[in-house]
């Protein structure tokens, strides 16, 4: 899997829940076709949508985009609602909160590639996830 920004949280997440079968959309797997992914390449992707804000705030970067706690941010819009009122939903969508579920044996190895002047998406976000990687147990960093 592969993709820049918006395709790389989606790779990531992808990557790290594909073990889920909640996250099969109520499908019957396909017996003759593996879903097992081999390898993520996350690009500058959201990861860790309740930490946007702050880390935005706590850099040296401006972000050329409102906060992400609008309604209106791309973040808010996928979940359907502004993310400081559904924390749960949050937690669900990082990709992180999936990672501990991974059998190290079978798990992505991910290369992650993030900017450090990106105005969209905090460099912190990539340097968080590489790090809740590392930490996964069965993971070496």
């Amino acid at each position: 899997m592969w993709g820049p920004s918006a395709g790389g949280y989606l790779a990531s997440m992808i990557g790290a829940a594909s073990h889920i079968p909640a996250f099969n959309g109520g499908h019957a797997p396909v017996s003759s076709v593996s879903t097992t992914v081999r390898s993520v390449i996350d690009w500058y992707g959201p990861v860790d949508f309740g930490r946007m804000d702050a880390q935005f705030d706590a850099s040296t970067v401006s972000p050329r985009l409102g906060p992400k706690s609008d309604a209106g941010s791309p973040e808010s819009e996928l979940l359907g609602a502004p993310i400081g009122g559904v924390p749960d939903a949050v937690r669900q969508a990082e990709p992180s909160t999936h990672l501990s579920g991974l059998d190290p044996s079978t798990a992505p190895r991910f290369l992650i590639q993030h900017g450090t002047d990106d105005q969209l998406i905090p460099a912190q976000q990539s340097v968080g996830f590489a790090s809740a990687i590392a930490a996964t147990p069965g993971r070496t960093a």
